[in-house]
């Protein structure tokens, strides 16, 4: 179907849902995909691929309005929002936007998807801390994800290693995950504030030890900090 359009009516909208089952890939596949991302929505198999190349022809024309009529109704949908989410340069919409999607969330696919680095960080500072109070665990996870933009600015590293200290009783097992991503990027980039945080740390013990497992598979850490960075483990 025609994927560039000046506006997307409700007719555009039903032949989108239709066209997009010819991308339905084999039994193995779609199997795959599920087992891996963990979603309750169906699985086309290989959905990110495809989901890009719709997402750029999409975002050629009107996308606000494609955003405006489409429910998420499979794993493809949810992608390919993601992406164009991705593209609201303005704030204000992009918020909004992000709201509205987030609350559609079931797995951490979805979330990862999502990148902040087009966006005003201070603003984001504060989205992160207003998902990061959510019960919803892939919101939290968002909330999380959005430090992989802002630790890159060193201000931000303590909000970061505050923010690992904040999970110390939380209880899901993708938001630890991403806890100890998190702690594995600032231990790259910023080696000895991060020995400081992991000697006076109260984060909880997953974090931790997965973050040092990181940390020990990076190609970007050395022999020597690998075998220091043992000593952490809780």
């Amino acid at each position: 179907m025609q994927l560039i359009k000046d506006k997307w009516t409700k007719s555009d909208i039903e032949e989108y849902y239709e066209s997009q089952k010819a991308l339905i890939g084999s039994e193995k596949d779609r199997a795959f995909e599920q087992k891996i991302v963990n979603t309750r929505l169906f699985c086309y198999g290989k959905t990110s691929f495809k989901a890009k190349e719709w997402a750029k022809l999409i975002k050629k024309g009107n996308y606000l309005s494609f955003l405006d009529g489409v429910t998420i109704k499979t794993h493809f949908d949810s992608i390919v929002c993601a992406y164009l989410i991705n593209g609201v340069k303005d704030f204000t919409e992009y918020e909004k936007r992000l709201d509205d999607f987030v609350i559609t969330i079931d797995n951490w696919a979805s979330c990862d998807t999502l990148k902040f680095n087009k966006q005003d960080r201070e603003k984001l500072f504060a989205l992160s801390e207003k998902y990061l109070k959510s019960p919803e665990t892939f919101i939290r996870r968002v909330g999380v994800d959005i430090y992989f933009e802002l630790y890159k600015d060193e201000k931000y590293l303590k909000s970061a290693f505050k923010l690992l200290d904040g999970l110390k009783d939380e209880k899901e097992y993708y938001v630890n995950m991403c806890g100890a991503w998190l702690l594995s990027f600032c231990f790259i980039k910023y080696r000895e504030k991060t020995l400081d945080y992991l000697r006076h740390n109260d984060t909880n013990a997953f974090i931790i030890n997965k973050g040092i497992s990181k940390i020990k598979d990076s190609f970007r850490v050395s022999k020597e900090d690998k075998e220091l960075i043992n000593g952490f483990k809780v």
